[in-house]
């Protein structure tokens, strides 16, 4: 499996585990949406899962999946955040 998971996550994580490596892989598949060019639907169920994600998070949840999102997704993911904001504003204007 290729992954783009840094040295110290893979240090940390347990690749053996079946659900650790479609966890990863799932992210990996995340990633590769949110990198290609053109919203949709899809890039939408990314955002949604990832902000669900961290809401479980805020609220104590005891173990993240996040572990396993690839550090490119943090810049893909802040970039339509801002995107987001931006036709948000545009639309109230």
């Amino acid at each position: 499996m290729s992954s783009s998971l840094s040295p110290s996550q893979l240090h940390t994580v347990n690749m053996r585990d079946p659900l650790n490596r479609v966890l990863a892989n799932l992210f990996l598949l995340f990633s590769s949406i949110l990198g290609s060019k053109t919203a949709g639907p899809h890039t939408q169920f990314v955002q949604s899962f990832i902000e669900e994600c961290v809401e479980c998070l805020e609220q104590g949840s005891r173990g993240s999946i996040l572990q396993f999102m690839p550090f490119t997704m943090v810049s893909y993911e802040l970039g339509a955040e801002g995107a987001r904001k931006i036709s948000q504003k545009e639309t109230h204007v």
